[in-house]
């Protein structure tokens, strides 16, 4: 079970556990969903699954099927002091993308400031955010770099950190808070991101 004191090495070893068998119940899920679907006309189609795991740990899985295919993703979620930190795996690589409580408080007021149930907010994140597309920008420190995430809704705005392998996530935009051209948009990110650089090893 995720706990808040554990420092990064030891909650990418309780993923590491927990994460085979939430990924094999998905695949379970996607079987269902698909015969659900069988005689259905449809461009896409979402459901989200809420699972606690054999180790105690709360996650969401997505499964969007669409005609091309499936995308299946994960979300884990703990507190820490009071405040939500969370988790996606990625299901392809070895690299854990990390979400502060900084980042949720700026997704919250840009999103869902009258969202009060944490289940609730958690329904929705992973519902809107767990699709993105990454484009890194540039390095901030050996084998740090500074990136934002698109999505349908907004950016997600952080680091990757290649030796550690993991992704910390500051940060939410809306679409309408970027404006210009892609270098322009760049470069403000570049600009928001400064001021979360220092800590950028650290997942608070």
């Amino acid at each position: 079970m995720i706990v808040p004191s554990m420092y990064l090495a030891e909650l990418k070893k309780e993923i590491a556990l927990d994460f085979p068998i939430v990924y094999r119940k998905s695949t379970y899920l996607e079987q269902d969903f698909k015969r659900l679907l069988k005689h259905k006309h449809y461009e896409s189609e979402v459901q989200l699954h809420f699972y606690l795991s054999k180790y105690k740990n709360n996650w969401i899985i997505r499964i969007e099927e669409q005609k091309k295919g499936a995308m299946v993703s994960f979300f884990t979620y703990y507190f820490k002091d009071d405040k939500m930190i969370g988790i996606c795996p990625g299901v392809d690589d070895r690299y854990l993308s990390f979400f502060t409580p900084q980042f949720f408080r700026s997704y919250k007021a840009c999103m869902h400031p009258d969202t009060v149930s944490t289940i609730d907010f958690a329904r929705s994140f992973a519902n809107e955010n767990l699709v993105a597309e990454e484009i890194k920008l540039a390095y901030c420190a050996t084998g740090i770099c500074k990136v934002f995430c698109s999505t349908p809704h907004g950016f997600m705005l952080g680091t990757c950190d290649e030796i550690k392998k993991f992704y910390k996530m500051n940060v939410f935009v809306t679409h309408e808070m970027l404006r210009g051209n892609f270098d322009e948009k760049a470069i403000m990110v570049n600009e928001m991101l400064e001021m979360y650089l220092k800590d950028a090893g650290n997942l608070d």
